[in-house]
Formats: structure tokens, C-alpha cells, sequence
């Protein structure tokens, strides 16, 4: 491809990029043969070396001077920014490239400011080392969010949690505490990457995702970590902690950060990854969901205060990228911890282990990856406009032709049909995962006010099922009156209070109302303390009633349902039960447990 034809599609949308070649001479030229490569591990290295010989007339290994490091970067980061910008919307570089690019240029920026600045401080202050053996202590750094799934949009914050091993004192002429040494660190390190100058930033930085947020030190030891974990971590800090990836960094010769990382992971996986299918994290990603939402529609205002809508945003609207997210990693969530093939990081590789799980059709999964890999090339289209973090459509029609055009649309009208037949499949699917229905409004924490189970529950008892009330009264008295309902929390009462009239209906559509009204009690008193499985049948009314027809038809069915709650997540999805057991399938599936199990050193199943 002649050059101009590969520059021209970037150079008709992109002003950021005009500008970059209008004020350096030859650098157009220089974009243009470095686009005909993809930019990869090994060109980021090469450019890395070029840049820092060109400033230091040094190429050494070693780390560079604070200032050095600064204005590397900086413009490592414009190349990087403006070869795949070109390769992108030439069609020359697939979502892979242009998100493994950022993410390999994110880990060499926070690798290299790390370097830098620890080399520094150890010169005051000595460096930190490990209590027992007395070997050099680095900093864990773990990228979180779209950085620890290495799927970074070309404008991206990116999201740092700063650990360490070991409290103790520097081995220096000046010894500052360990805490000290690493929370100063931290604080030095964010303006070489995210601080704007003259050339510019590198990233954006957050640190908010750290325990105790804006409130808490900026670097926690793995101790406290650990504790806060088991006191305060809380259900939206799974989600925030799912995709978590150490950063490999090391500023001390002779350390050993693999062995920290090991700790870290053995704190983190159980945190994330339930040993037993977690329901309750539907209830907590929704609200997590609808945060966000709110959160952007207080501040979707342009600058000239015309209101957006959500449509308009692809990222955050209906039918977008975070929905597809929220999708996936819901069943990470509610089942990883027993299928240890959905402990993986990249939303895609997730989707692909959902799809060969069975929890997704091939259809379902086919079509979600291609809404994906459609909303994230526009995302970035948006972005290379301005070099902005936006994910705005134009307001303007002949804007939002132009981005057509970039995007190799011939016209508006193709690329708005494709846009929306995704969006309108993502929030389908989204809707039919996370819709919300009665039972979960009120378990999810809606009104926290006190609610009587029994005043729904006789009711309805009397109004579906008039002939027996007689009999089940006295039986939902004692289910009430229970010493496992009687002592649980509020919002356990919430959710009770609707799911009981709910679980009446369910078996007043039976053949054997009453019998399977009983045994629905059974099961209730069962699991009314394992807060997974009331969610559960909370969330999906159609397991409700599957449940209610088994119950009916057989006491013995219900007897064993009601010792095996586990198997409740059987009938989740009907197909499965009416398909022939694939014995090949159960067998892998049976190793893959006891191998789980060895792994995990628990010998449970």
C-alpha cells in the first residue's frame, strides 16, 4: 500500500495526528513505513532503546534519571499512539494488536518510572529487604481492570494497586520504614506516567481501586491487604479485583518478586472466586451497574450544556461495552470457583471458556465477540479524533459521517444499522441476564425498612390456595417461627418476604400444589442461611418453578434436592436436563474438579 493511501484514512479523521506531523518534520514519513509493521513486543522494545539512546547517548541497561525517564516515554507513547491509530483504520491491525500494544506500553512505562525512581530513593535510603531472607523486597504492583486483562483502549486511565511483602526498615544511611519507603515511591512514580508536559502524558493513572480507597495509604502490606480483605472487601471489590495482573517490574538486583506474587495470588483467588456458586453476585453487579449509570447521567452534559442521552455513549449507554462486560464476567463471578476454566483475565478468552463451558450457544457467544470487537473499534475511532478519553458518538450528522467513513463505512446509514442491530443484541442479552424482577428489588436492598414475612405469605396462601390454607398455615407458622429465619439479617427478611409469595405461586401451578408447597418450605428453611442459594432462586423465576414441578412430583426428588443445594444450579438452564448425559463430558469434567482439588490443597470437592 503506497504511503499516502495508508496514511489517508487517519489523516481525513484524526486532528491530533495532523498536528503531530505538521509540527515535526519527517515524522509523517516515519509513521508511515513504521505503520507497515505490526507493532508488537519486540517493536515496542526497539523503539524503547532508539528513544533512550537518542536522549542519554547511553543504551545500558540500567535504569534511566527520573527526568530522562520521563520524556522517553512520553514520546514512545506518541509513537505508539499514532502507528496504530494508522494500521487500525487502514484495516491493517486487528483488536488484539491495538490493545496488546497499549497494555505492552503500559507495563514498560510503569516498569521503567518504577526503575527510575526506586533507584533514586534506595540511593537516600537504602533499599527494602525480606525479613527472612534478607533478599532485596520490590514493590508488587498490579494493574487492574482493562491493564490486568492487557485490553487497554488507546486513550485509557489505567488502574494501579501498589503492595508490598514485608514491613520493616530500609538498609541505608537515612532508613525510613518500609511503609514509608513504598508510599513515597508511589507518590513519585504517578507524575512520570501521568503528569502532563510539554510532550505531553503518558497515562492517566488511578489509584482508587486500592483497599479503603482515597482514604487509605497508598501502599498496602500484604498483612494488612490480607486482613482487609477478610473484614471489609466487599462485593463490588470482586469485580474490581477480577481481572487483576501483577506488573512484572524490579528495580533490585538479586530480588525475587515471583515469590510475593505467589502470596498474592493465593490471597486473592479465594476473595474473587467462591468455593460454591455465588448468586449473590448478580444482585451486587446490577447495583454496581446501575451506580455507573447514574454516575454518567449526572455529568452527561457537552460542554455546551446540551444533554446526551445514552445512546450516545457506547461504553456506558444500553447496548454497550460495559454491559458485554458485565455479561461475561457475571458468570466468571457466580462460577468460578468451581470451574476453574473461567479464571481468565481478557474478556474474550472468558467468553471463548463460557462458550466451551456450555453456559453460552455458539450463536450467543459468536455474536457477542462481534459487538464487542464492532463498539471497541469505535471506541477507539473516537479516541484517536482528539487523543481524548471519550466514548461519545458525534452529535453532528456530518461528524457522525465522517466517523462512518473512517471506520470504512460507505456511508452513515451502514455503519448506524450495524450499530444498533449490536447494541440491541447486547442489551437483550443483558437484560435477560440481569433483569430485575420483584424478588430481587426487594432483596437487593431497595427501602431499608423492616418487612414481616408472614403477612405476604398468608395472603397469598389464602388467595392462591384457599382449600388447603387450613393445612399450610400451620406450616408456614413453623417455617417462620424457625430458629434459621427468625435470626436472619434484614435484608435476608427482604428477600425472604418476596421470594415466599413468589414460591407459592410457583406451586399453586402444579399438580400438587400443597405437597410441593411443603417441600418447598423444606427446602427454604434449608437454604435460608446461605445467602448463594436464596439468591438464586430469587433471581431466576423460572428455576423457582422448575423447582415447584419437581417438588410436585416427587417427595423423594425433593428430599435429595433439599440435602444437595449445589444441584440447584442444575436447573438453571432446562436444556441441559432434557439432553443425554454426555459421559465423555462428566468424566473431564470429574478430572478437572480432582485436579482443582490437588491444586487447591483442600482435597474438597
Amino acid at each position: 500500500m503506497p504511503e499516502n493511501a495508508l496514511l489517508a484514512p487517519a489523516l481525513s479523521w484524526s486532528g491530533h495526528l495532523r498536528r503531530r506531523i505538521d509540527a515535526q518534520p519527517g515524522f509523517g514519513e516515519w509513521v508511515a513505513q513504521a505503520a507497515r509493521a505490526p507493532v508488537d513486543a519486540a517493536t515496542l522494545a526497539a523503539w524503547f532503546d532508539e528513544l533512550r539512546a537518542s536522549r542519554t547517548g547511553q543504551p545500558g541497561p540500567g535504569p534511566l534519571a527520573v527526568a530522562d525517564c520521563r520524556a522517553v516515554l512520553r514520546k514512545l507513547r506518541e509513537r505508539v499512539f499514532c502507528v496504530i491509530m494508522v494500521r487500525d483504520l487502514a484495516g491493517l491491525a486487528p483488536l488484539e494488536e491495538v490493545v496488546g500494544a497499549m497494555t505492552r506500553l503500559a507495563d514498560l512505562a510503569i516498569s521503567e518510572a518504577y526503575r527510575s525512581v526506586a533507584a533514586e530513593l534506595a540511593e537516600v535510603h537504602g533499599i527494602p529487604r525480606e525479613a527472612s531472607s534478607g533478599l532485596p523486597q520490590e514493590m508488587l504492583i498490579v494493574g487492574m481492570g482493562k491493564l490486568g486483562g492487557e485490553e487497554l483502549n488507546v486513550s485509557s486511565d489505567i488502574d494501579l494497586v501498589m503492595l508490598y511483602g514485608d514491613e520493616g526498615e530500609t538498609d541505608g544511611r537515612r532508613p525510613i520504614s518500609h511503609h514509608e519507603f513504598y508510599g513515597r515511591l508511589t507518590r513519585r512514580m504517578m507524575p512520570v506516567i501521568s503528569e502532563i508536559d510539554a510532550d505531553g502524558h503518558v497515562f492517566r493513572t488511578d489509584l482508587r481501586l486500592r483497599p479503603d480507597g482515597d482514604a487509605g495509604p497508598l501502599a498496602w502490606s500484604l498483612d494488612a491487604f490480607e486482613n482487609y480483605l477478610i473484614s471489609q472487601g466487599r462485593e463490588w471489590e470482586r469485580y474490581a479485583w477480577l481481572k487483576a495482573r501483577r506488573i512484572e517490574a524490579q528495580a533490585f538486583e538479586g530480588s525475587n518478586p515471583a515469590a510475593q506474587a505467589v502470596q498474592l495470588e493465593a490471597l486473592c483467588r479465594p476473595f474473587v472466586y467462591r468455593k460454591y456458586f455465588d448468586f449473590d453476585a448478580l444482585a451486587a453487579l446490577r447495583a454496581l451497574r446501575e451506580r455507573i449509570r447514574e454516575d454518567w447521567n449526572r455529568r452527561s452534559f457537552h460542554g455546551s450544556g446540551e444533554q446526551v442521552t445514552q445512546a450516545d455513549n457506547v461504553k456506558l449507554g444500553e447496548g454497550g461495552i460495559r454491559e458485554i462486560e458485565f455479561v461475561v464476567q457475571l458468570s466468571q463471578l457466580v462460577r468460578g470457583g468451581r470451574i476453574p476454566t473461567l479464571r481468565v483475565r481478557g474478556l474474550l478468552p472468558a467468553l471463548h471458556a463460557e462458550r466451551d463451558a456450555g453456559l453460552l450457544s455458539a450463536d450467543e457467544a459468536e455474536r457477542l465477540e462481534n459487538a464487542y470487537r464492532f463498539l471497541r473499534r469505535v471506541e477507539h475511532a473516537l479516541q484517536y479524533r482528539e487523543d481524548q478519553q471519550t466514548h461519545l458518538l458525534p452529535q453532528d450528522a456530518e461528524r457522525r459521517a465522517e466517523l462512518a467513513h473512517a471506520l470504512g463505512y460507505a456511508d452513515a446509514a451502514s455503519f448506524e444499522r450495524e450499530l444498533n442491530d449490536h447494541r440491541e443484541f447486547v442489551e437483550a442479552t443483558f437484560r435477560g441476564v440481569f433483569g430485575q424482577n420483584d424478588i430481587c428489588a426487594a432483596g437487593a436492598g431497595g427501602a431499608a425498612r423492616a418487612v414481616d414475612p408472614e403477612v405476604s405469605l398468608v395472603e397469598r396462601i389464602r388467595t392462591c390456595l384457599p382449600a388447603d390454607a387450613d393445612d399450610l398455615l400451620p406450616r408456614a407458622a413453623a417455617l417462620l417461627n424457625s430458629p434459621r429465619i427468625r435470626s436472619l439479617p434484614d435484608n435476608s427478611r427482604r428477600r425472604l418476604a418476596a421470594l415466599l409469595p413468589a414460591a407459592v405461586d410457583a406451586c399453586a401451578g402444579t399438580k400438587a400444589p400443597a405437597a410441593a408447597l411443603v417441600r418447598m418450605f423444606g427446602l427454604i428453611e434449608h437454604i435460608a442461611q446461605r445467602s448463594a442459594y436464596m439468591a438464586l432462586l430469587a433471581e431466576y423465576p423460572d428455576t423457582l418453578a422448575r423447582v415447584a414441578r419437581i417438588f410436585a412430583a416427587s417427595d423423594w426428588a425433593a428430599g435429595y434436592l433439599t440435602r444437595h443445594p449445589l444441584l440447584l444450579d442444575e436447573l438453571l438452564d432446562w436444556r441441559t436436563l432434557l439432553a443425554p448425559p454426555d459421559l465423555p463430558a462428566l468424566a473431564r469434567k470429574l478430572s478437572d474438579d480432582l485436579d482443582a482439588c490437588v491444586i487447591d490443597g483442600t482435597g474438597e470437592p
